[in-house]
């Protein structure tokens, strides 16, 4: 195990996604320690801006600090580099969603 911060982490779990697999729980540094959890939920179809559906690895991040908790969901496409195509933050008045047009 080594340290990781959020980017590199990202990164990382890319990469073992690309390879079939999913990361066990592990510390990511953000200003502080955060344990963070993937779950990978399975396939998911997926419509974004250009409106044509697409088939995406969807993955929930658990994400654990000193002083809070949240989760993310990000939706992955299923080429090699495992581009996230959407990404879903709570946030207190609402989700935040973030789409890749490419």
């Amino acid at each position: 195990q080594c340290a990781r911060d959020a980017i590199a982490f990202l990164y990382f779990s890319r990469k073992e996604l690309g390879q079939g697999r999913v990361p066990p729980p592990q510390a990511v540094y953000f200003g502080s320690a955060y344990t963070v959890q993937q779950s990978y939920t399975g396939a998911q179809n997926v419509t974004l801006a250009d409106k044509k559906p697409e088939v995406t690895d969807h993955l929930v991040y658990t994400v654990k600090g000193p002083k809070s908790e949240f989760s993310v969901e990000v939706y992955y496409a299923r080429d090699a580099a495992r581009t996230p195509l959407l990404v879903k933050i709570p946030q207190a008045v609402g989700n935040l969603s973030m789409e890749l047009v490419r």
